[in-house]
């Protein structure tokens, strides 16, 4: 009896030497193959976490694109509206200061005509108003072509200032734009996400500096 079990023994301990290195060498074969499946698993995760935090960061970008527009529309309207009151206080100005100049010469004209006492002083007197007059009027109208052409000036620099900001930000919107859609077709084809992100990340800053 003790020879049969020292037998069965025997064997199972045969058998369990036999195997112990097939199970090591099985072992050893599978960690390559779990740190594969975890390594490319790691891939996919950090592609479709940046690729849904990329989808996420696009709805912010052109809300922020869009939010800047509208403040600087915003600004644009300000600013002519000022514009516009300012000139039309200084025209109202402009128009009362005439106006006394107006009163005090036509007082002055009294003056002189109730001091002639000629036909000549009168005619005198009557030639020099026209004078004045004459040369009121040409100096007012020098004055007021002055004025039309310095704030025509002013309005073309200020739409080829805005035609130039409208520009730029065309051509970072279009670069942006061009940039994002290559980011969506790259994560959908499974590019790699570090090859997205650089990618990405050239052609905005390529953007920003255009």
């Amino acid at each position: 009896m003790k020879s049969k079990i020292f037998k069965i023994v025997t064997a199972g301990t045969l058998a369990l030497g036999l195997l112990t290195p097939v199970l090591a060498l099985a072992e050893d074969s599978s960690t390559p193959t779990r740190n594969r499946v975890k390594t490319d698993l790691r891939v996919k995760v950090e592609k479709v976490n940046f690729c849904t935090r990329f989808t996420e960061s696009e709805d912010k970008l052109h809300g922020g694109l869009s939010e800047k527009s509208d403040e600087l529309s915003k600004k644009r309207v300000e600013r002519d509206v000022f514009r516009v009151k300012k000139v039309g206080e200084r025209q109202t100005k402009l128009s009362e200061k005439r106006s006394d100049l107006d009163v005090n010469r036509t007082e002055s004209y009294a003056k002189l005509d109730a001091r002639a006492m000629t036909d000549a002083q009168k005619v005198a007197i009557a030639t020099f108003k026209e004078k004045v007059n004459t040369a009121v009027a040409v100096r007012r109208l020098a004055v007021d072509e002055a004025m039309s052409a310095f704030l025509t000036g002013v309005d073309q620099i200020k739409t080829a200032h805005r035609a130039l900001i409208d520009g730029i930000v065309s051509t970072y919107k279009t670069a942006m734009d061009v940039a994002i859609a290559q980011a969506k077709s790259d994560c959908a084809a499974g590019v790699s996400a570090e090859t997205v992100k650089n990618t990405l990340r050239t052609a905005t800053q390529s953007a920003k500096e255009t």
